[in-house]
């Protein structure tokens, strides 16, 4: 027997004379169905489960680049005086600014 024909057995599960009744038929297609259906939700599941991965690795991301960026500029991000935590603040606005505008 060929792959074809051994594939259409399968899905159908005739009875052992060869013969498949109209029930058989809709329950076998009806299974298929059910299957297709949850391989539909299954990767519309991953596709939301990678959105959100990727979400959290942007935001991770964008933090850590924010910090290069300032300290390349010369800013001390550790002092706590009120002229550098006004102008940190500027600077991580304008780099959050800038990061959106390219996306």
């Amino acid at each position: 027997m060929t792959a074809k024909i051994k594939s259409l057995i399968r899905l159908f599960r005739p009875d052992r004379s060869g013969e498949l009744t109209r029930l058989d038929y809709t329950k076998s297609i009806d299974n298929v169905y059910k299957e297709l259906r949850l391989l539909r939700a299954s990767i519309a599941n991953s596709a939301q489960i990678d959105i959100a991965f990727e979400k959290i690795v942007n935001a991770f991301f964008y933090f850590f680049v924010t910090i290069i960026a300032i300290t390349i500029l010369g800013i001390d991000i550790w002092s706590v005086s009120e002229h550098t935590i006004h102008r940190t603040l500027l600077v991580l606005y304008h780099c959050i600014y800038f990061l959106t505008i390219i996306q």
